[in-house]
C-alpha cells in the first residue's frame, strides 16, 4: 500500500534516525503554491485598480517580496493614506514591513524548513536543545498553557494533506484513513503516541531554547513507518502566522488595515472607528446560506471554522468527492481522524489573539461533538462565539452584535455556565 507519496517497500523513503522533514510531493506543492500566488496577484491587481485606483484608500497590499510563498494564503487589506502621511511612502514602507514579517513568521512555523530557529529545525533534532524564533517560542508556550497536543499529530497531517492535491477520487485511498483500514490503524497509533506526554513533548528551556523530547519507542516507530514531521501546527498554523505578522505590522505603526487567511483567521489591526462585519455561513439546513452576521469595530481577532467550502477556490482546504462528501482538515483525538463537532463555528475576541481564540474553540470542533452547554462555557473567556444550527443561532452572552440573516433562524443568547 502506498501512503503519503511513499513506496510500499520503503526503498525510496527517507530515513528518520533524527526524524528528518519529509519532502514528498515537493514539486506538486510548489506548483500549487505558485498557482495560488499567481491567482492572488491577478485578483489583487484587479481589486486595486477597480476599487481604489493607484495609491490611496482601501486596497489589497502585496509584500515587496515573498520568496518562501508564505503570503500565498494571506490577504492584507489596508487603508492607504488614512494615517495622513504620504500615501506613496506609506505603501512602500508597508510592503517592505509586510515582506519582512512574512519571511520571519513564515519560516518560524514551517515544519519542513531548515532555517535557523524554525519548527523544521526543532523537528529534525529530537532530544537536542535548539534555539527557536521568538514567535515560535511564544506559540509553543501557548500550546502548553492550553494543554493542546494537536500539533503532535504532525505525521498524520503529513499523509492526510495529500488529499487536497488529489485530482480524482481514485487517488484518495493512499491518503484517506476513513476509506483505508491500514491507514486508519496507522493514524490511531500516531494519535496514541501524540496524546502521551511520555512519548512526545516539548520542554521550554527559557531564553528562546526548546527541546523536542521523543521516546526511543516512538522514534523507532517513526523510523520504521518513515514518518515526519513530528510537530506541525497544520490547520491551526495560519492563526499563529496571522498573529505574528499582524503584531509585527502594528509594532511598525501600521494599524489601518486587516489581515486575513484563506482558511478563516483574521486580525483587524485596530486604528480608527470604522465598522466591520463577518458573515457566518451554514449548511445546517442542507443548503449553503449566510446564517448570521457579526458586526464590530476596533482591533479584534476573528476565527471562522467550517467543515465545508463556500466557493470553488477553496481546494486547498476542502476536497469534495464525486458523491458530494467533504474532506476537511480538522484532524483530532482520539484517533487522528477528521472531526467536525460543529459544521460551522465563528468567534471574535477583542482581548485575545487569533491563536488564543482558536485554542479556546478547537475542542468544540475536533472532539466530534458540540452543544449549547459547551458553547456557554466560553462565556467569560474573552471570546464571543456563534454556532448556527438548523433552527437557531446560538450566541455567547458577550457584547458582540449578531444579526440573523437566514430566513426563520432565531438568535439564542446563552447564559454563562454555572
Amino acid at each position: 500500500m502506498r501512503r503519503g507519496g511513499r513506496s510500499a517497500g520503503g526503498a525510496n523513503r527517507p530515513t528518520v534516525k533524527d526524524v528528518e522533514v519529509s519532502g514528498k510531493h515537493l514539486g506538486l506543492r510548489i506548483a500549487a503554491t505558485v498557482f495560488f500566488i499567481a491567482v492572488a496577484v491577478a485578483a489583487f491587481a484587479t481589486f486595486i485598480k477597480e476599487l481604489v485606483g493607484v495609491d490611496e484608500g482601501w486596497q489589497a497590499v502585496q509584500p515587496s517580496s515573498d520568496e518562501g510563498g508564505y503570503g500565498a494564503e494571506l490577504v492584507l487589506n489596508y487603508n492607504i493614506g488614512a494615517s495622513g502621511g504620504s500615501a506613496k511612502a506609506e505603501l512602500r514602507g508597508l510592503q517592505s514591513a509586510y515582506a519582512a514579517a512574512l519571511a520571519k513568521a513564515g519560516t518560524a512555523f514551517d515544519a519542513r524548513s531548515d532555517a535557523a530557529g524554525s519548527l523544521g529545525v526543532l523537528n529534525s533534532a529530537p532530544n537536542k536543545e535548539v534555539s527557536v524564533n521568538s514567535a515560535l517560542y511564544s506559540a509553543l508556550e501557548l500550546l502548553d498553557k492550553n494543554g493542546c497536543r494537536t500539533a503532535f499529530l504532525g505525521p498524520a497531517f503529513d499523509i492526510y494533506d495529500n488529499i487536497f492535491f488529489c485530482g480524482d477520487d481514485a487517488a484518495l485511498a493512499d491518503f484517506d484513513p476513513e476509506s483505508n483500514e491500514t491507514l486508519k490503524k496507522l493514524f490511531a497509533d500516531i494519535a496514541a503516541y501524540a496524546a502521551d506526554p511520555d512519548s512526545v513533548g516539548i520542554k521550554l528551556l527559557g531564553g528562546g531554547k526548546a527541546m523536542l523530547c521523543v521516546s526511543d519507542e516512538y522514534l523507532s516507530f517513526l523510523e520504521e513507518e518513515q514518518l515526519a514531521p513530528i510537530v506541525d501546527f497544520y490547520w491551526m498554523k495560519n492563526a499563529f502566522l496571522v498573529d505574528a505578522v499582524a503584531d509585527s505590522l502594528i509594532a511598525e505603526g501600521y494599524t489601518c488595515g486587516t489581515l486575513t487567511s484563506g482558511d478563516g483567521y483574521a486580525r483587524n489591526l485596530g486604528a480608527g472607528g470604522e465598522g466591520f462585519s463577518l458573515n457566518v455561513f451554514s449548511c445546517a439546513t442542507g443548503a449553503l446560506n449566510v446564517a448570521c452576521r457579526l458586526d464590530y469595530t476596533g482591533p479584534a481577532a476573528l476565527v471562522t471554522l467550517r467543515s465545508f467550502p463556500v466557493g470553488s477556490g477553496e481546494g486547498r482546504y476542502f476536497y469534495v468527492t464525486e458523491e458530494g462528501a467533504v474532506k476537511h482538515r480538522f484532524l483530532g483525538f482520539p484517533d487522528a481522524l477528521p472531526h467536525a463537532g460543529a459544521e460551522s463555528l465563528a468567534a471574535i475576541s477583542k482581548s485575545l489573539s487569533c491563536a488564543e481564540t482558536v485554542l479556546k474553540c478547537a475542542p468544540l470542533i475536533t472532539d466530534g461533538s458540540v452543544s449549547s452547554e459547551k458553547l456557554a462555557a466560553l462565556n467569560g473567556s474573552g471570546v464571543d462565539a456563534v454556532w448556527p444550527t438548523k433552527d437557531c443561532v446560538y450566541v455567547t452572552s458577550g457584547d458582540v452584535t449578531v444579526t440573523a440573516l437566514a430566513s426563520g433562524l432565531e438568535l439564542k443568547k446563552l447564559p454563562a455556565e454555572e
